[in-house]
C-alpha cells in the first residue's frame, strides 16, 4: 500500500512539475514578483500570515463543532487546533504518502474511542463540504450582485457567472438534505437497503450526516463561520496579489475585491482537487485562465503569492508534531490492529 501511495504522488507530483514548466516556459508565471512583493510590501506579507493563522484556528473550531455533534465528550479546542495544524502538515510534505486526514483521524479516536471510523471519516468529509459551501456560498452572492454588470462585459464572464449559480443551487441543495424529516430519511435508508453489496455501508454513511444534521442551529452556525473562514482566503490572496495586477491593453476595466469574490473561489476549489500536491500547477492554470477573463494576465504568477504563505503556515505545523510525535507512532499502531474498526450499528437516524 506504502509503495502503491508513493507511485501516485510521484505521478501527481510529475503532473505538477510539467503544468509549471510548460507556463513558466510560455512565460505565464515570472517568479521574480515574490521578492518584488517581499522587499515592497512586507506590511502585507504580515497580515497574510496573520489572518492564515485565524483561519486555521476557524477551521479548528469547525471540525470541533461536527465531532461534538455525536461524541459524548466535550473536544478541547487545542487539541483540535493541534490536529487541524498536523493534518495540513502532513498534507503538504507527504502528500499521498500518509494522509493528514489519517493523521487526524488515529488522533480523534484516542480522545474518544467511542467515535466509530465511519463517523470520523464522515467529520472530515463534512468539514470539507461545509467549507466548499462557505466558499460557494460568498461566490454566488457576489455573482448575484454582480450579474448585470459582469455578464455584459463578455459571453466568457457571463458563462462563468452562470456556472457560479448552478454549482451554488447544488451545494445548497445538499445542504437542505441535511435537514429532511425522518419519515424521509427513513425512506431513503429503506432503498439504500435494496443496493446490493454497498446498500449497508451507504445507509451506515449517510446517517452521519444525518446525525451532524440534527441540530440546524450548529449546521448554520458552521456554514457562517465557514463563510467567514473563506473571506479571509480571499482577503488574503487579494491582499498580496493586488498590488500586482497586470492589465492587458483591452482589459474591459481594473477589477474590484468584490469581483474577486465571482472567481477566486473557483480557483481553490480547482487547487482542493487532488490532482497535484498542495494544487502547484493545477491552481496555477486555474488561476492564469480565470484572471485572463478580467483583462489580467498574470494570475499564474499571482497564485504563488496565496500558495507560499498555505505552505509556510503549514509547515509550521512541524512544532505540535515534534511534541507529540511519540503519541502518533502509539495511535498508528493501534489503527494497524484494528482500534479504528466500525463496529457500531448505524443504520438508523436513531444511532449516536
Amino acid at each position: 500500500m506504502e509503495i502503491r501511495s508513493m507511485i501516485k504522488f510521484l505521478i501527481k507530483l510529475s503532473i505538477a512539475v510539467a503544468l509549471v514548466y510548460w507556463l513558466f516556459q510560455s512565460g505565464k508565471i515570472d517568479f521574480s514578483i515574490l521578492q518584488d512583493s517581499f522587499v515592497a510590501h512586507k506590511s502585507h506579507w504580515v497580515i497574510a500570515f496573520a489572518i492564515t493563522c485565524m483561519a486555521l484556528f476557524l477551521v479548528a473550531i469547525r471540525w470541533k463543532k461536527i465531532l461534538e455533534a455525536k461524541s459524548s465528550k466535550k473536544f478541547n479546542y487545542f487539541d483540535i487546533l493541534r490536529l487541524t495544524w498536523i493534518g495540513n502538515l502532513f498534507n503538504t510534505v507527504l502528500p499521498g504518502a500518509v494522509s493528514g486526514d489519517f493523521v487526524k483521524l488515529i488522533y480523534a479516536r484516542k480522545i474518544d474511542p467511542n467515535l466509530s471510523k465511519t463517523f470520523l471519516l464522515t467529520s472530515v468529509f463534512m468539514d470539507r463540504i461545509l467549507g466548499l459551501f462557505g466558499l460557494l456560498f460568498l461566490m454566488g452572492i457576489a455573482s448575484i450582485i454582480k450579474y448585470s454588470e459582469l455578464t455584459a462585459i463578455s459571453p466568457a464572464l457571463a458563462n462563468l457567472i452562470h456556472l457560479n449559480f448552478m454549482i451554488f443551487a447544488g451545494m445548497l441543495l445538499f445542504i437542505l438534505s441535511l435537514f429532511l424529516p425522518q419519515r424521509f430519511q427513513q425512506s431513503v435508508f429503506n432503498l439504500g437497503n435494496k443496493i446490493p453489496f454497498l446498500g449497508k455501508q451507504f445507509n451506515k454513511t449517510l446517517a452521519q450526516f444525518w446525525i451532524i444534521g440534527k441540530n440546524k442551529k450548529n449546521v448554520i452556525f458552521l456554514i457562517l463561520l465557514s463563510m467567514f473562514t473563506q473571506m479571509m482566503n480571499n482577503l488574503i490572496f487579494w491582499t498580496l496579489a493586488s498590488p500586482f495586477f497586470e492589465y492587458a491593453a483591452n482589459a474591459p476595466r481594473s477589477i474590484t475585491i468584490l469581483d474577486g469574490l465571482t472567481f477566486i473561489p473557483l480557483g481553490f476549489v480547482a487547487v482542493a482537487i487532488p490532482i497535484t500536491p498542495s494544487g502547484i500547477g493545477v491552481g496555477h492554470l486555474a488561476f492564469n485562465t480565470l484572471f485572463s477573463y478580467y483583462g489580467v494576465t498574470n494570475g499564474a504568477s499571482l497564485f504563488n503569492f496565496f500558495l507560499m504563505v498555505t505552505i509556510i503556515v503549514n509547515l509550521m505545523g512541524v512544532i505540535p508534531y515534534l511534541t507529540h510525535r511519540r503519541e502518533l507512532s502509539d495511535a498508528k499502531k493501534e489503527m494497524e490492529n484494528g482500534a479504528l474498526d466500525d463496529t457500531s450499528e448505524l443504520g438508523s437516524t436513531q444511532t449516536g
